[in-house]
Order: structure tokens, then sequence, then C-alpha cells
């Protein structure tokens, strides 16, 4: 098979930024776009913010920036087998959860809820209108690089990322949000109470406004982008695995029993297990069974040597298959369009991405869908991500974590709606400043609201006191956003300062 991809990687010169700015003497659009989300402040805090367990609680757990990393290692080798853009490929994958929240996706989860009016809190629950409703985290990491990030302030807001760049980040996940597990068919909420009536559709209109002013699916999707989401997955299960073992909530016998049985896992992936000396030292059907090793015949194992073992054949399976799928791929599509995309090259060198996309459209598919494995192994995948959610995300601990997580996300929430002035300055001034955006208008001393005088804090209160039905969206999005951006610890300590004892 042939695996040179290269006549379909992106390259620097087909893309644009949000504002135009002079190209650097020796660093291309995408490396610098990779760098920008480097040095950025959201990228430092994915340190302290939770993958499965929150951040902290074991120095082994991995945290939302060592699965960035491995992410971007996946994709990387991806991408280099592939000769696809590697640069591209670093840059989406950085940046890919910028937009993340502390606690993982109970925290997503939570700001999504609250975003949908679903907490009814002095009537906030009501001011929503649907164009400002959601919160996802591919979708917040786009605003995060488009508007809340202030490093290049002489360019505009955000990080100024090529659009490419920005459509990687928007899908590596689901643009749509999964129907509320707490809606009833009656039309009934759970959540809330019997009688509140629900459609039971969780939007995300607001960031509409970021698909429609900036990413155009047809011009701007990738096959670096795709990579990303499926290098994502594959980081997703190979650390759900090693994280659930340390925590001594997946047992890897077990687990290996399952890969060994699964008719289509079985037939490659379980022969590797079974083939690797450092996971046959263990119990299959009750009887202990080991195999020589350096002239030691009962040799043992850690769960450490374990746990690598695993990972380095699972992670090396799933990649192996998706190069070999996406070539698979790529190549039918060439040979089905191939007359007219040699027939436009000069005229269009793009063109096979309009044929390419067209088709799948056609096909009624999604591009990251279509681009996906093959149809046997997305269901034994399927399988086997529900099966670790059972042993891993539904566990006790994991569920206990999360517990505590979304009360202290909601106690967040209520404390700063019962009072903003709790919120930090700049905050406050964000608040303001999108009201006098949305109202175009401008203070009386026709300069911007500050805080070193109050006037922004000034001017909140008299909104609020009024009832201003827009400030209250306005206060909504910015709580929301502030919370996003906070890590497991600041939570805790905004918590502790807000409801602690001392």
């Amino acid at each position: 098979m042939d695996y040179d991809l290269s006549a379909f990687s992106a390259k620097p010169n087909e893309t644009e930024r949000i504002k135009e700015i002079d190209e650097h003497e020796y660093r291309d659009k995408f490396q610098r776009d990779r760098d920008r989300v480097l040095y950025s402040k959201e990228f430092r805090r994915l340190s302290g913010k939770t993958q499965i367990f929150v951040a902290g609680s074991d120095d082994n757990i991995r945290t939302r920036l060592t699965h960035t990393l491995e992410v971007a290692q996946i994709a990387d080798t991806i991408a280099r087998r592939l000769n696809l853009n590697v640069m591209l490929t670093s840059a989406i994958a950085y940046a890919h959860d910028i937009g993340h929240t502390p606690f993982g996706h109970v925290g997503e989860r939570t700001l999504n809820f609250f975003m949908n009016g679903c907490y009814a809190y002095y009537g906030y629950d009501n001011a929503l209108n649907p164009g400002d409703k959601g919160f996802k985290h591919n979708l917040q990491s786009v605003r995060v690089a488009c508007d809340l990030e202030d490093m290049y302030k002489e360019e505009g807001h955000g990080l100024n990322l090529t659009r490419y760049t920005l459509w990687g980040i928007q899908n590596h996940s689901s643009c749509a949000y999964k129907e509320c597990e707490f809606y009833n068919n009656s039309g009934t909420c759970r959540y809330k109470n019997s009688n509140e009536k629900c459609d039971g559709d969780l939007s995300v209109d607001f960031y509409s406004v970021y698909s429609n002013r900036i990413l155009n699916d047809k011009r701007d999707w990738t096959l670096e982008g795709i990579i990303v989401a499926y290098a994502d997955e594959i980081a997703q299960r190979h650390h759900d695995i090693e994280d659930g073992i340390f925590a001594g909530i997946l047992d890897i016998d077990h687990l290996c029993e399952y890969i060994e049985s699964d008719p289509v896992f079985g037939r490659e992936l379980g022969e590797r297990i079974k083939n690797c000396p450092t996971l046959h030292n263990r119990k299959k059907n009750g009887t202990q069974y080991t195999i020589p090793v350096l002239g030691q015949q009962n040799y043992q194992y850690s769960v450490s040597d374990k746990i690598r073992a695993l990972s380095r054949i699972i992670v090396d399976y799933y990649v192996t298959r998706y190069c070999d799928t996406l070539c698979k791929k790529i190549n039918h599509l060439h040979s089905i369009f191939q007359d007219e995309i040699d027939n436009k090259a000069k005229q269009n060198p793009l063109k096979w991405k309009e044929l390419f996309y067209d088709y799948i459209k056609k096909e009624g598919q999604s591009l990251t869908k279509y681009f996906g494995f093959e149809q046997d192994i997305s269901i034994a995948d399927k399988a086997f991500s529900h099966y670790l959610r059972n042993h891993v995300l539904f566990s006790e601990l994991a569920q206990s974590m999360d517990g505590k997580a979304a009360y202290i996300i909601k106690q967040l929430i209520k404390a700063y709606l019962t009072n903003p002035q709790q919120l930090p300055d700049k905050t406050i001034v964000s608040v303001i400043s999108d009201w006098c955006n949305r109202q175009n208008v401008m203070p009386k001393s026709g300069k911007p609201y500050m805080t070193v005088n109050s006037s922004a804090r000034d001017k909140l209160k008299d909104l609020l006191t009024s009832n201003d039905p827009l400030i209250k969206i306005i206060l909504m999005r910015r709580i929301c956003d502030f919370i996003a951006g906070m890590t497991d610890q600041y939570a805790y300590t905004c918590y502790d300062k807000l409801y602690g004892t001392h």
C-alpha cells in the first residue's frame, strides 16, 4: 500500500489568519500557530486540570496537559507515517483542549447545563435566548483562541491562529451535544422537577458565531485535523487503561481476557497480547502460567511492566490500523476523481478537497466519521469504550470525584450570580465591555470602563439594579468563561474563599 499522502497534505499558503500579519523569516504559519498555543496561559493551565481523576490526586495519574502531549505524539506519528503536515498536526493537537474545564467532562456537562438554563438561579435560567445557549469544550477552545486569550492585542483578540488550525480544534470532537440524560419522553425533565417541560435539547448555538463568521467546512477542513480527532480517541483508550489500573479499579488480567475474546480485536490485538512475554505472567481461567525469560522460569513482572507492555501493543495496533484505513479511503476517493483532479491541478490545486467534501456530504456522513476506522474495528472500539466507561468512568472512585466537582462548580455559579462583585476585576470589565459592544454605546467619558476607579463595578451594579435583560445573559457567559478557565486547585481555592469557615 502507498502510504505517501503528501499530495493531500495542508500547505501554509492555502490558509489565512483571522487577521493577516507579516510572515516570519523562517517559521511558517503552522509553526507559529503551534508556538502561540504553547506560550498561552490556557495551555499552561492544562497541567492543573483533570483528565479522569482529579489533578493532584495521584502523581502517576494523567492531567489534561499530559493527555494533550500524548495526543500530539500519536498524531505526529500518524502524520509522519502518511507524509502529511506534521507542524499543522502538532498545532491542532496542542490546542485542541485549551477550552476544557476543570474536573474533566463533568465540568463541561455542568457548565452546559448552566448555559442551557437548567439551574433555577434567581431567574437567570429564563434570561437566555436560543442563540446564547450552550457550552462545549472543543467549541470553547475556538472561543479561547479567537477571543479570550490576549497575547497579541495589536492583532486583535485571541491568538490569531490560521483557519486550518481553528477547524481542527473545533472538529476534534462532535460539534453537537448528546441528548440530555435527564430528559423524559413525556417531555419533562427529571433533573429539575417532574412538572418542568423540556425538549431534551442541550443547545450549543452560542458558538455558531465562530463557525458562521470564521470557519467554512468546505474550505478549511484538513486531513491533519481529522487525524488529531482520532489520535485523541486512541490516547483516551490508552490512558483510561493505565490510569484505571494504577487506581486499582481495572484488573489487567480481566482486560486482557476481554480483548482476546473479542471477535475483532482477538484476531490481531489479542494475538499480540498472547505472544507478549510480559503479559503471559498472569492467571488465565484460574491457572497461573509463565514463560521462560532470560533463563528464569518463574520470572515475575511488575504491574508497571505489564501496563507499559499492554499500552504499547494497544496504541501501536490502533495507529497502524488507522494509517491503513485512512490510506485506503483517500486512495479510493482519488481513484474516483483522478481525471478531474488532474485536469484542474494547475487552475485549482485544492480541487480534490472540494470533490472529496461534496462526495462525503452526498453520502450523508461527516468528514470525521467518513475518515474513521473500518466498520468492524469501529464496532469493536465502541464496545471497548463502553467496557472502559463501565469499569473506570462509572467506578465509585471516579464518580465520587465527579459528584464533588459538579457540586463545587454549581456553588461557584451560585455565589457569582448572587453577588457578581465577587468576580475578579478582569471579568467585571469584560462583562461591561461586552454589554457596551452589544448595545453599541460608549461610556459618557468616552473611555473604556475600568476597575481602577470602580466605573465598571458601578456600571454593573446599576444595570443589575435596573434588571437589564442583556446584562444577565452576558454575566452568565462571562462566569462560564471564568470557571472554564480554572484549574482544579483554583476552583477549590475559589470555593474555599467564598464558602470556607476562615
